[in-house]
C-alpha cells in the first residue's frame, strides 16, 4: 500500500489551483517520490465542514473574493486569515500553507499582511509556511511540510501502510481502528491529542526504565 499525503486548499478561484497543484503534483511524484492527494474547497458550504476534513496540509488563500462566501463584518481581502483563526481554535497541529498570487518573494518581499499578522502567524496561528501561487515554490513549502509532519501521525501511516488496517486502540475505553485513530489525529481531536500523550509517556517511560536498568548493570561491574 503506497502513502498518500492528503492537502485541503480553501480557493475561491479553484481552476487556477487546479492547474497549479496539479503541476505540485507531479513534481513531488517525480523528483521527491511524494504521493499526494488534494481537494479544493471552494464555496462557503465546503468550506464549512473544513474542521471535519482530515488532511495533512491545509492551504488557505489570503484574499477569497468569491461571491460565494458571505464576509460578514471582515473585509474580503483578510477573509483567508480570519479562516485560519477559526480553524485553529479546533485544529491545533495539521500543518497550515498560507498562500496568495499576490505574495512577492522577490528581493525584500512583498506581502498584503500586517507586522501583526506576522505576529499572529508566528506566536499564535502556527502557520507553517506561507507561498505564492508559483508551482515549484508552493511544491518545496509542500514537501517541508510532509518532512516534519507529527512523528506519531506518520508511525501510524506508515503501520497501516506496512500492515494493513488490522487491529484496533483502545483509547479511554473506547475502541479505535487505525483508520479511525488517524483520521483523529488529523483532525486534532481531543481522542487523537490523547493518543498522541499516551504514546509520549509509554516511550519516556521505557527509556527512563532503561536508562536506570543501566545505570544498575554499570554498578554492579
Amino acid at each position: 500500500m503506497e502513502k498518500v499525503f492528503k492537502v485541503v486548499a480553501v480557493d475561491d478561484n479553484p481552476e487556477t489551483l487546479e492547474y497549479v497543484l496539479r503541476a505540485v503534483k507531479s513534481r513531488l511524484k517525480i523528483e521527491f517520490n511524494y504521493e499526494i492527494d488534494y481537494e479544493i474547497l471552494s464555496k462557503r458550504t465546503e468550506v464549512d465542514r473544513l474542521d471535519d476534513c482530515p488532511c495533512d496540509i491545509v492551504m488557505f488563500d489570503c484574499a477569497l473574493s468569491g461571491e460565494n462566501y458571505n464576509f460578514e463584518d471582515t473585509a474580503e481581502a483578510r477573509y483567508g486569515f480570519e479562516l485560519i483563526k477559526k480553524y485553529r481554535k479546533k485544529n491545533k497541529r495539521t500543518k497550515i500553507i498560507f498562500y496568495s498570487g499576490s505574495f512577492d518573494f522577490e528581493d525584500e518581499g512583498s506581502f498584503d499582511l500586517s507586522v501583526m499578522d506576522f505576529v499572529q502567524i508566528i506566536n499564535e496561528l502556527n502557520v507553517f509556511a506561507i507561498s505564492n501561487r508559483e508551482y515549484r515554490r508552493m511544491s518545496e513549502v509542500i514537501k517541508k511540510a510532509i518532512d516534519e509532519l507529527d512523528t506519531v501521525l506518520i508511525s501510524l501511516e506508515d503501520l497501516i501502510c506496512n500492515y494493513g488496517e488490522n487491529g484496533n486502540f483502545y483509547i479511554d475505553d473506547k475502541m479505535l481502528s487505525a483508520q479511525e485513530l488517524l483520521k483523529e489525529l488529523k483532525l486534532g481531536t481531543e481522542i487523537g491529542e490523547r493518543f498522541r500523550e499516551e504514546i509520549y509517556s509509554t516511550i519516556i517511560s521505557y527509556f527512563m526504565k532503561f536508562g536506570e536498568d543501566t545505570s544498575g548493570d554499570e554498578t554492579e561491574k
